[in-house]
């Protein structure tokens, strides 16, 4: 898909399978990523998004999770990172 071609390929990739398929859900962090896949009907979450969930429902321990996180190449603010310990323990 050439309006595609501004994409990484795994981002890409990601985006033509879950239409391909009708996903449900396509995880995405990327922002041009993410503004393509829901220009083009799909549901997005980030990876913080599933941590806060999965923390919400006691498969993981957030604080962990966040920890691990930021030994990654994983990037956002501080401040983000913060919320989302917040957000997990709600």
């Amino acid at each position: 898909d050439p309006t595609l071609d501004d994409l990484d390929p795994g981002e890409s990739a990601a985006i033509q399978l879950a239409q391909e398929i009708r996903a449900d859900l396509v995880l995405m962090d990327e922002k041009l990523g993410v503004r393509r896949a829901r220009d083009r009907g799909l549901n997005v979450a980030g990876t913080l998004g599933v941590l806060v969930q999965a923390a919400k429902l006691g498969l993981v321990d957030i604080d962990k999770a966040v920890a691990r996180l930021e030994k990654t190449s994983f990037r956002c603010t501080p401040e983000l990172l913060e919320r989302v310990r917040r957000a997990g323990k709600k």
